[in-house]
């Protein structure tokens, strides 16, 4: 049975792991090189990880029998917003609906944290990614090209409803 549990600190070494592995096809589409993307999960060292969680995001680790197999993020936005990221799902375990798990508890998790909307950016080439996030409830809001980035990104959102008033 699969489980998630948010990261601490002493798991900054199992996410980078988790990341990097989930990764791996992006990397090599792109060409990525240490010139073309610097700050890319496949390039930094666990430090990285722990930067990312000073600066607000909060990562979550999904085990099924006590093995990790993928992980999320979540950062504060805007005003009302949170941001999903660094959803990773090891080659292995894909196809077993993990990622749509890690998606659903992130969006449950904003919901607890009072956001009215989730956002997130992809790389805009993944045609397959974009319409797996459309078929749970994602929108395309632009596509933009980065300066600090080798691919443009497609950012999406989805609006959470509203709460209902207890009894009603």
């Amino acid at each position: 049975m699969a489980a998630i549990r948010e990261a601490g600190r002493q798991d900054a070494t199992l996410l980078l792991g988790l990341m990097r592995e989930s990764f791996e096809t992006l990397y090599r589409q792109v060409g990525l090189t240490p010139e073309n993307w610097p700050r890319h999960v496949a390039l930094v060292g666990p430090e990285w990880v722990l930067e990312q969680m000073d600066a607000g995001n909060r990562f979550f680790v999904l085990e099924d029998g006590g093995a990790a197999c993928g992980c999320v993020a979540l950062r504060p936005a805007d005003a009302g917003a949170v941001e999903l990221r660094r959803l990773a799902v090891l080659p292995a375990h894909r196809g077993k609906g993990y990622g749509r798990t890690l998606v659903a508890y992130v969006l449950a998790e904003a919901r607890r944290m009072g956001a009215q909307r989730v956002t997130l950016g992809m790389w805009a080439a993944d045609v397959a990614l974009r319409q797996w996030y459309e078929r749970l409830g994602f929108a395309v809001t632009e596509t933009l090209d980065h300066p600090d980035l080798p691919v443009p990104v497609t950012h999406m959102a989805v609006d959470l409803p509203a709460r209902q008033p207890a009894g009603g």
